[in-house]
């Protein structure tokens, strides 16, 4: 199945985990995601082992529809769902459209080689994040040839964002 995957696009945000472990915890995540999609053929059994998640990752998986997710995503007081900030994050700044229109997203309609930022919902800021971090805190730009590991100078504070390698 991996050959019909298609590329949308990558999202790049920071969270605290302190929904989990308080407002001091040591965990959290700044990373950059990439927006992968796929239609299953028809006939493929949806129940079983098709899917197979890390369970330190993902606590459960269900098949649902696009209406199903939204009805889920607004329940917002249901504390048996805990949702990842960067998945509801995507899906607010294009999944939703790019998944309702599936044919569009799997022919590359909306795919695009830019990388958007956007910072956590409230409850994903620990008390160490501070009013003036943003997706620059933590980033660091790798000079190859300039910057060599081990170097005094190996690791220099970038305000672009680069999307080729």
């Amino acid at each position: 199945l991996q050959d019909k995957m298609q590329f949308i696009t990558r999202f790049h945000y920071w969270a605290a985990d302190s929904v989990t472990y308080g407002p001091s915890t040591e965990w959290g995540e700044h990373e950059v995601d990439y927006v992968l999609f796929l239609q299953l053929p028809p006939g493929i059994e949806t129940s079983g082992s098709l899917l197979q998640p890390n369970p330190e990752e993902v606590g459960d998986y269900k098949w649902v529809t696009i209406d199903e997710l939204q009805a889920m995503l607004k329940s917002g007081n249901n504390k048996n769902l805990l949702w990842s900030p960067w998945f509801v994050g995507i899906l607010e700044r294009g999944g939703f459209e790019w998944w309702k229109d599936l044919s569009g997203a799997l022919s590359g309609k909306y795919t695009n080689d830019q990388i958007t930022f956007f910072d956590p919902p409230p409850e994903h800021v620990a008390d160490y994040n501070l009013p003036s971090h943003n997706r620059w805190t933590g980033v660091w730009k790798w000079n190859p040839g300039k910057n060599e590991p081990g170097s005094a100078s190996s690791k220099t504070k970038d305000e672009t964002m680069s999307t080729s390698s």
